[in-house]
């Protein structure tokens, strides 16, 4: 597949560059007055991806009379998007920041460990942005190819960082990250697919791709790691929600895990849905074996043996890639 500006509409084997999910919400007036509804004082325009994935993800995960102050904190988080580069949303940080000062000094709270994260990843995410600018300028970008380079458990963790939408692991309660640094990963493990395809020559090290390949993971048995890891934890997920009360708050990481998963399979970002019709259609064009072998797998319904436990994440996807090692 190859990227380019303007791709022919006849064609398997381009594709369009990355954005933020087409124009036709920019006309759409039903969008529109959702997203007024969603958005924080201040920000201009925004196409759904980022104006569902960056504020629903807190809709159920914060207490409720928090949650319009914790949308607006989680906002610092789309430097990752370069929106604070873009005079519409100028006025959207100045509120963000003003909020986050604002909850940063009540003690005790839990929205005092939300806005710390949030001002944290601001932060963190204007430091990284210098560095990946600094690699496509030298048009050398960042590759890790597996734990030779960096452990299973550190880069579960950096993952889970890569989500940029850190707020609700500040906001919660210090015994809730372990299992909401799951939901996060699988969401992220599933979501950033899109890596080796779009972002592997001057950004990204969170690709899924690269990480299993360096262990030895044939490219078409990439899937067979990846669900086996994100259908158990989803599955506890499903338990965790369907026990709960009216009263409870789910788990930031269950609420960001739901939220990635339901996504990216139309994600007009990455351009998934193309992307997995075109490469259908390639595999269904080829007679190579390698072709087959991948349609004879897409065929199978795979079945995986219920998994009831909360394992930690780095050790069951440590687990899952060992055959490979």
């Amino acid at each position: 597949m190859t990227v380019t500006s303007s791709p022919s509409a006849n064609s398997l084997n381009e594709i369009g560059a990355k954005g933020l999910g087409g124009k036709a919400w920019m006309v759409d007036p039903e969008y529109t007055s959702i997203r007024e509804r969603w958005n924080s004082p201040g920000y201009g325009p925004m196409g759904p991806s980022s104006a569902f994935g960056w504020s629903g993800v807190n809709k159920k995960s914060v207490d409720p009379q928090d949650e319009a102050s914790c949308r607006a904190m989680q906002m610092l988080g789309t430097v990752d998007y370069d929106f604070d580069l873009e005079a519409a949303h100028h006025a959207g940080f100045a509120n963000s920041l003003k909020e986050a000062s604002r909850n940063v000094v009540k003690t005790g709270s839990n929205i005092k460990g939300g806005a710390m994260a949030a001002l944290l990843n601001s932060d963190l995410q204007h430091f990284v942005r210098s560095v990946q600018m600094q690699w496509v300028q030298e048009g050398a970008g960042s590759y890790i190819m597996g734990p030779k380079d960096v452990s299973v458990d550190e880069w579960v963790k950096a993952n889970a960082l890569d989500c940029a939408t850190i707020m609700g692991f500040g906001y919660q309660d210090p015994s809730r990250h372990d299992l909401s640094r799951r939901g996060v990963f699988v969401g992220n493990l599933l979501a950033n697919m899109h890596d080796s395809l779009y972002d592997m020559g001057c950004s990204s090290r969170m690709s899924t791709v690269h990480y299993a390949s360096g262990v030895g993971v044939a490219r078409h048995d990439i899937h067979r790691a990846t669900a086996a890891v994100s259908i158990a934890c989803f599955d506890n997920i499903a338990r965790r929600n369907n026990e709960m009360l009216d009263t409870d708050t789910p788990y930031y990481g269950d609420c960001m895990g739901i939220m990635a998963f339901s996504r990216s399979a139309f994600n007009g970002r990455y351009r998934t849905w193309e992307r997995f019709v075109k490469y259908s259609r390639q595999l269904k064009k080829s007679k190579s074996m390698e072709a087959k072998a991948i349609l004879n797998a897409a065929d199978r319904c795979l079945v995986f043996e219920e998994d009831s436990r909360d394992a930690d994440m780095a050790a069951t996807w440590e687990e899952e890639l060992a055959p490979w090692c």
